[in-house]
This record gives structure tokens, sequence and C-alpha cells, in this order.
């Protein structure tokens, strides 16, 4: 510190000292008073909420794609083992191996890490080593395969060695929309809240639950949303989730909010985000045909905010979501339903459009502690995505019906 002394050089020191004093405080102030507030917290029965306004990261670019590849690209190779139909899902081993879950073709595509085929796995029926309408797969290090079909006879959960055996079959108790295998044994599942057979209005249980290595329930959590319209109970509580080593990350397909939970149930935190558009509901009329009689039906819809969530590098947390709303021209709408004596059905996806581009979808980047730090606006439409390390796949499964592979720079 400078003291002023009685020659009037010391004086002027200190008023120098005075004014840099004061120059630097004000700026400190227009300075603090420039950051907008991104987000505030409020802790609601001990849980923190926090609400997004903004980006945390501003209007830096700190996370960037750079393609790589795409897998199924029809004019890439006049070979069937490169060709995809409805593609829903990939994997990678832990030899950089990558698969594809080609569902319309019902098989699994293995290709090396730079594209080229290796070997197909599994086949249409309900017999060993063949699955119906294949939904979900996990690949783990070791080339182990879990394969989920959420609908026919063969519901549940195959396992296949690398050579492409079936070598297990698990059956949940509830219909699942998704799963998870740790290295534990341990496997979670995201569940509709209906049991087989049952009516899909009656709804049960949590959205999430976690079986230990003998089969037997651990911990339940996450709520299902209850509706005034039994339909929507069903319909608007489909839910996603990630895992990392401890926690899962679970958002839904209908609902603004990003949650956080303990394996053991434990919830952490809650967040959600502020939107360019109202959520809201309609109905949709169409036809379901039962046993050769078509049955018009009213199925309630609402308004979709995320499509698919992942962890990241870097204790991340990703979203695909929705921009704004959908336009007509931009749906993809289910067609005939087809429902047979025995329970077993099936479903036709149809798309209204041929356009490939669209800014309906961007990529939502969190922390793990549920802030929005940026967004990566998109160009293409997308329906399922993975990352494994610093591979990014955007999956779009019924328009182009391919996997574009992405560098992820950060």
């Amino acid at each position: 510190m400078v003291f002023a002394k009685k020659n009037g050089k010391g004086i002027t020191i200190m008023k120098k000292y005075c004014f840099l004093l004061m120059v630097m405080v004000i700026a400190g102030f227009i300075f603090c008073g420039s950051q907008e507030e991104t987000y505030t917290i409020e802790i609601v029965e001990g849980v923190k909420n926090i609400h997004n306004r903004g980006l945390q990261w501003g209007n830096d670019q700190k996370i960037t794609l750079e393609h790589v590849r795409n897998f199924g690209d029809w004019d890439q190779e006049n070979d069937d083992n490169y060709q995809l139909f409805r593609p829903t899902d990939v994997g990678v081993d832990g030899d950089s191996n990558v698969y594809i879950l080609d569902s319309g073709n019902i098989r699994i595509q293995k290709y090396t890490s730079d594209g080229k085929y290796l070997q197909t796995i599994g086949r249409e029926g309900e017999g060993p080593g063949e699955f119906k309408l294949p939904q979900r797969m996990q690949v783990e290090d070791n080339g182990n395969i879990y394969v989920a079909s959420m609908v026919g006879l063969s519901t549940g959960i195959k396992l296949f060695n690398p050579e492409g055996k079936e070598i297990d079959f698990i059956k949940p108790d509830l219909v699942t929309t998704d799963f998870y295998h740790l290295e534990d044994s341990t496997m979670i599942y995201s569940s509709l809240g209906i049991r087989p057979g049952t009516q899909p209005t009656d709804i049960e249980g949590n959205v999430v639950s976690v079986y230990n290595a003998d089969g037997k329930k651990v911990s339940e959590f996450g709520e299902f949303t209850k509706y005034d319209n039994p339909m929507l109970n069903f319909t608007a509580n489909v839910a996603l989730f990630a895992v990392d080593e401890n926690f899962v990350y679970l958002t839904f397909l209908f609902q603004n909010k990003l949650e956080k939970y303990s394996i053991d149930g434990q919830l952490q935190f809650t967040s959600d985000r502020t939107l360019n558009y109202e959520l809201g509901v309609k109905t949709r009329s169409m036809t379901v045909n039962v046993g050769g009689q078509s049955i018009d039906v009213e199925i309630p819809e609402a308004t979709p905010v995320s499509k698919a969530i992942q962890t990241g590098p870097e204790n991340t947390i990703w979203l695909i979501s929705y921009t704004r709303l959908e336009r007509d021209d931009e749906k993809t709408e289910v067609g005939d339903i087809v429902v047979n004596e025995g329970g077993d059905f099936s479903v036709n996806i149809i798309s209204k459009s041929e356009a490939i581009n669209t800014d309906l979808y961007e990529l939502t980047i969190y922390d793990n502690e549920g802030i929005h730090l940026t967004t990566i606006q998109l160009d293409t439409f997308v329906d399922n995505f993975r990352i494994f390390g610093d591979r990014l796949y955007l999956i779009d499964s019924f328009r182009e019906m391919i996997i574009r592979q992405y560098r992820i720079i950060m």
C-alpha cells in the first residue's frame, strides 16, 4: 500500500492509486452486471431443482464435430452387407469394431473401425439365435451382444457371444423401452409400467428398475406423471436414460426434465430448460387391425421434447432435443398396426416427406450437475444416437437409413 506523505509527490501517488482502484471497482460492477444469469437453483425437499435460462458457455463453441464416415450409404458399396434398412442402434467392442442393429433386415452387422464388413449375426425368427423386430442393443468390450426385441413372442433380451451364438435369454417382468447391462451383471431397465398381456393404461411401479446378477430387483426410481387421459399415462411417460459408473441420467420423450439418480435410487437433482415452443396434447386418429378386423382409435399425442440421451466426454450429458414444433411434413407416423390372435403384432412406420435436411434437432449438452452448457445445431433428421469415447454416431432410421460417425473435439 502507498501512504501519502506531506510532500506533493506522495499525495500524487495516493491520488493515482485511488483513481485506479475506482476504475477497477467500476469495471468490476460493469462486468458482473453484463453476465446474464443462465440458471437458478431452488431446493425442494432437499433436492436441487435447476432451471436453465440460457447457455453457460454463451456463444463460445467449445465442442465441435468432425465428420468421419457414414455407414449404410447406398452409393458407397453395391453389396447387401453394406446396405441398411431401418437401423436403430450402434455398439462398439474393445477392439473398436462397430456393430449396427439393422432392425429392418433383422440382423446385426459387424464392421471394422474403418468400415469394412466382418460378420452378420442373427436372423428373423423366434428360435435360438433369432429375434423379431429388434430395437435396442448393447455391445460389451469382449464382443458379447445384448439385443432387445420389444414385440412378439420373443419379447425380452437375448445374449449372443462374439461368434453369434445365443447363450442366454432374459425376460423382464414389465414391457421395457431400453436396458443397460453393467460389468457386475446389474441390469437396468426403463419400463412403460405395464405387464405383458395387461391393458396399457394400467401403469405400475416406477420408470426405471435395477436388478442384481441374481435377477432380484434392488431399486426402482423415476415417478410416472399421471394425466387425466389414461392413454396419455402410457404414451407420455416414455423414458430415456444413460448410465455412467455411479449414476443414471433420466429424461423423457415428452417432458422437459433431466434427472440424476444414484444406482440405489437416490435423486441427486432435477433440471429443466427454457423451450422455444409450448407443450401440449393433440388427438390423432389411427386404425388398428385386430384379428382381421379394423378398429378406429383416437390416440392422445403429446409435444415431444427429447429423443435420446447419452453420457459424453469429460463428464457431460448429451441429449437429442427438438428446437421447435414439428411440421406435419417432417413427422414419421405409425401406419398399419396388425395384431394377431396370439398377441404378436407388426407396425409400419411411414415417413411423410422425402426431405433429408432439417433444423428440427440439436445436441443439448449439460454438465453432470444439470447445468446447460451449450447446444450444437444439427441439419439432418436423427432418430437415436450413441457416444463411445470421442466418437458420436447419429442414427437416421427412417429417411436415409444411414449412420453418421463424427469425432468429438473438445
